[in-house]
This record gives C-alpha cells, structure tokens and sequence, in this order.
C-alpha cells in the first residue's frame, strides 16, 4: 500500500474476477481504498455476575463517512459483555472503536485489564517485620496459586482473634492433664487449629477427655467453628480443680457413753465431696437388725463440690448406724451449703463412696430388774399377784422412786377396758424390813425389803386385778364376774378385766428405772378363785319335801329362774310349801248315759281345781 491513494477506472468485469477486497469503490476519499482487521480481548459474561476472557477477530471498513467495526460474534451490542478499545492507523488515517463498557463511568477496564475478567478476592498479607496483616486483593486465580496460604479476610478486614479452650486430657485411671489449645483467627481464617483434625483424630476424638463447649469466632463475632464439648458435666474438674480431681470420702467415729442413766453415745463424720458431685446432703440411719435401716433425717448441711465438712451428733441408743451422702436435689445444685432447718429432702439412692459406719454399745453393769418374778397365787379363794421386784444396781447410779408400777397390758383383741396399773410403794429401811402398803388388804398388806451387794429386793402382794374382799377378807369379786343387786353374780368377761384370765398368761410390765417386762397365769387351777362359790338351791325329794343342793354360779345365773336359791333362815328354808297327799274325800261322781244306758263317769276330784278323771263302765 503507497502513501498516497488515487482513483483509477477498471472493467467491470475485471473487478468481479478478482479475489474479494482486491479492489475498492472510489468515492472520492483515498480511505475507500484500504480497512482495518485484527483481534480484540473482551470479557464475555456469564450471567451469574461472572466473566470469561476471549480474544476474538474484528475488521473494520469505510462507509463513506466514518469507520465501521464489525466484531466477531454476538459480543457487540450486549449490554453485559466488557469489549476493549481498538485503534489502528493508515498514514494520516485513524480507526478507532470506544470499546463496550469501558468507560470512564464502570470498571470493565479494571475487569478486563486488571484482572483478566477473574473474580477479585480479598487476601492477607503481611509484611515482613510486621505484626498486623492488610488486605489486598488479587485475581482468584492467583489467591488459588501465589496466595494460597494466606489467610482471607473476613468483612474486608484482616484484624486478629488470638483465644483458646482449657480441657482435661485422659491420662487413665481417674487422672487428667490441663492443656489449653489456642488459635488465631486472621480475618475469617483459623490458624494454628485444624477443627477437622481435632474431632477425627484429636481430642475431640477422645472419649475420656473433659471439654467445655467452645465457638471459635472472627473480630466481628461471626461464629467459624463450634464444639459442643465432651464429657460436660465433668466440666468444673477444669474451672475449679484445674484438671486434679478430688476424691470422695467419709469416716465416722464414735464414742458409746458409760453412763446407764445416760445411754447412746456421740459421733464425728469427716467428709470430702468429690469433684465429680456439685452437692450432697447426708442422713443418719439406724439399722433395725434385719438388714433394713431406720432413716433418722438429715444431718449438718449440704457440703459443694471439693470442699470438707466434719459433723457431729448424738444418738439415744446402742445400735448399728451408718451416715449415707446423696446428690442434692436441684434446687440446691447452686449453692455449696444449706441448714439442716430447712428441710433438706435426702434422695433414696446413696453414693456409696461416702457411706460411713459405726456403732455404739451399752453402758456395762447396769441396773436391771431382770430378775423380778411376779406368780399368780389363790388365797382362801382370793385371788393374789405375789410379786418379788429385784433391783440389781451395782454402780449405785438409780435413784429409786416412790413407787414401782406393775401394769397389767390388755393387748387382746376383746375390749375389756384399759391396762391395769398397780402402784407398789418403795422404802427402803435401813438394814431392809418391812413396811406396809397402804393398798393392801389386811393380812396380804406387808412389804418385806432387803439389801445385799448392791441389790434391792421387795416382796409382797397385790390383789389380782378385779378381785374384792370383805372386811372379813373373805372373796367377793372375781374377775370377769359381776356382782347383782340380788346377790349373785353373771359372768361378763373381758369386762372386770376378764382378760387377765387368758390361759397364755398376761404380761405385766414392772418399771421401778429401769423396766422390764414379764408374764403371770391367774391362778385359775384353783376352784376356790375360779369365780363365786356354789349356789345352793333347793331341791325336791322323792318323800314329797325339799332339800339343799348345789349348782355352779354360772348355771344358776344363766337359768335363775328355773332355781329357788336354799336359805336356812327363811321358813320352808325359802323352798314351795310341801305337795299335799291325794285322795277322794269329797268327790263327786257324775254318769254318763246314752239311750239310757251307762257308759262312763267323770270324777271331779277335791283336791284341787281342775283335776279331773275319766272312768269307763266295764
């Protein structure tokens, strides 16, 4: 191509044999002999906000009055595709094409130029010698190759979090180690922590390590990675005890009082609570000899996790006892104590690790009435209960009371009243004797004492619960009868304290300080006490008359009105007048006759009304 362009006249023909752009129509303007070609870069969208970077061809020819550019594909005229600008030159002639989207106004040229139609993404970097890390930003393909390991930020920022998590690690057989595990968080990046190495194979892996659960977060709180923990409850083993773990334990003593009149003994618990429990309480149990235990309530207070108590108290018996711990109930899980006045409800399940034993015995030698005998006795057919108390007290510690109570216990299941209480007067003469009980009926009223090697002995007699006598001493009572207004008795039993006749005996129960307990039979294989005496009744004779003969009170009393009771001193001894002999003297003879005939006779007899016999003619 010359510098200069001029018009020049062909055939027509000629001009259709040549190849294509051979030749040129000539307008008058020497750009109608020449046009442009070549390749341009663009950044063709994708439509999800992204670009692909292509090199395409273009030309670009005169159309009389200005440059036309026909680009290669649909790129020219869509609205997303960023096209760069072209130029080219022919002498003095200039070609030239805006570009798409690549304006002064956007940022296809930074797109397109800059960063080769890539996304731009955010990378730390640091400096060397510095401590704080800026953000840049690169092609991705380069923060997929050169900036690879850099941390990326979070937010557009690069601040640094530097934390970290305390645990407990597992070294076997209830022992732990304190480790802390620290990250750092560059922008939206976790180094120094590899989250996914920590649960497969680190301690997140662990069974037996206590971790709290943990959140690892950027500088604007936007959570990156989060661990709900492992073996949580175990959590204040880390907080409290810095990973060494305190053992529970409780001891009981015990000291047993020597004194009789003071029986039980006292008791200390030492206590420590494991870490492992956030509270216990404890109670104090009584076993009941039969493999069972007797809950006594709660004792001391509350004691929190890892911390010592000690507790003392006293008990008011020999016995087997133990002091057992259990978990709180919830509402004290926040607090390390509270008073035994509040009522702390102890759970049934105990934590045997702090179960403590111990046991407090009887005072020795001392006093009893173990040998007290009591027997029941027929006196002239009263009933008696001769009795012997004997006070053993060799340690002298008793003081002996005004009275010693025999109490007959009505245990049956017939009502029969109330227990029986007899009250039995204590003296003690100098150098024993006698004395005499107020209670007592004459003759049976004499106490006997006596006083040897620290043994106190009394003997005497009490009447048997519903017995009575006369001013003569003669028996008018018996229990379980009742006396009637007429003079004889019915038997009511349990009532009149009948129940003290059962055959088993009736238990007394003889308390002077100390008590005991023992068993008397009546003395019923008497037939003098077994009740009232025989009635006497009268009763006919073959001649006619009457006679005295005997029934047992019971038979009279159920069947009185078939008896007439014998009195010696009533006329006819209270027996009916005799029965008169029978004979004819002033009967009257009637006939009976029919068709004048004879065929009986009535007899009315004189002796008396209504006796009549029938006579038969033979």
């Amino acid at each position: 191509m010359g510098d200069t362009w001029t018009g020049a006249w062909i055939l027509q023909s000629e001009r259709d044999a040549a190849p294509a752009g051979t030749y040129r129509a000539w307008t008058g303007d020497p750009q109608d002999c020449f046009g442009f070609s070549g390749d341009v870069d663009l950044c063709h969208a994708d439509g999800d906000g992204g670009y692909t970077l292509m090199t395409v061809g273009w030309t670009a020819e005169w159309d009389g009055s200005a440059w036309v550019f026909d680009i290669e594909g649909d790129h020219q005229g869509d609205s997303a595709d960023i096209i760069d600008k072209i130029e080219r030159w022919e002498g003095p002639y200039r070609a030239a094409y805006d570009g798409q989207n690549i304006g002064p106004d956007t940022d296809g040229w930074a797109v397109l130029h800059d960063n080769r139609c890539e996304d731009v993404v955010g990378v730390c970097v640091q400096e060397e010698g510095q401590k704080h890390w800026e953000t840049i930003w690169v092609r991705e393909s380069e923060a997929e190759t050169t900036y690879a390991d850099n941390p990326r930020p979070s937010h557009h920022s690069c601040e640094t979090v530097r934390d970290s998590v305390e645990i407990c690690h597992a070294l076997g057989e209830g022992q732990y180690e304190l480790l802390s595990l620290p990250w750092t968080v560059i922008g939206s990046t976790i180094t120094g922590f590899d989250p996914e190495e920590f649960e497969e194979s680190g301690h997140g892996a662990h069974t037996g390590d206590v971790i709290p659960g943990f959140a690892i977060t950027d500088v604007n709180d936007n959570v990156l990675y989060e661990f709900a923990g492992l073996n949580t409850d175990l959590g204040p083993l880390i907080d409290m005890f810095g990973c060494d773990p305190v053992e529970g334990t409780g001891s009981a003593t015990s000291s047993s009082s020597e004194i009789c009149t003071a029986p039980g003994g006292t008791y200390g618990f030492d206590v420590t609570v494991s870490s492992e429990h956030a509270a216990v309480v404890f109670s104090l149990q009584r076993s009941n000899g039969d493999g069972t235990w007797e809950d006594l309530g709660p004792i001391g207070q509350a004691v929190g996790r890892g911390e010592t108590a000690n507790f003392t108290g006293f008990v008011d018996r020999a016995g087997d006892y133990r002091i057992i711990g259990t978990a709180a109930p919830a509402p004290l899980l926040a607090v390390t104590s509270v008073a035994q006045s509040e009522g702390v409800e102890v759970l049934p399940a105990p934590l045997d690790l702090y179960t403590a034993l111990f046991t407090v015995t009887s005072p020795s030698d001392c006093a009893t009435i173990d040998g007290t005998v009591v027997t029941g006795v027929c006196s002239d057919g009263v009933p008696f209960l001769d009795y012997t108390v004997v006070l053993d007290d060799p340690q002298g510690e008793v003081t002996i009371p005004d009275v010693a109570t025999l109490t007959f216990v009505n245990d049956t299941t017939a009502d029969g009243g109330s227990d029986y209480v007899y009250e039995v007067p204590l003296e003690t003469p100098a150098g024993g004797g006698t004395y005499t009980d107020p209670q007592g009926e004459a003759g049976m009223d004499t106490i006997t004492y006596s006083y040897a090697d620290g043994v106190h002995t009394w003997t005497g007699h009490a009447l048997w619960p519903g017995g009575s006598v006369d001013a003569t001493g003669t028996a008018t009572g018996w229990p379980g009868w009742e006396l009637q207004a007429d003079g004889t008795y019915i038997e009511v039993t349990p009532e009149n304290y009948g129940w003290t006749r059962d055959a088993d005996g009736v238990e007394i129960m003889v308390a002077v300080n100390p008590e005991t307990t023992v068993s008397a039979t009546y003395p019923a294989a008497n037939p003098e006490c077994d009740g009232p005496p025989p009635v006497e009744i009268c009763v006919a004779t073959d001649d006619g008359g009457w006679e005295g003969g005997e029934i047992s009170a019971a038979e009279y009393a159920a069947n009185k009105d078939s008896y007439t009771v014998w009195d010696e001193e009533a006329a006819n001894n209270g027996c009916p007048e005799p029965p008169q002999e029978a004979t004819l003297e002033g009967s009257v003879i009637r006939l009976r006759l029919c068709g004048g005939l004879p065929v009986g006779a009535l007899l009315a007899d004189a002796d008396g009304p209504g006796q009549h016999r029938g006579l038969r003619p033979r």
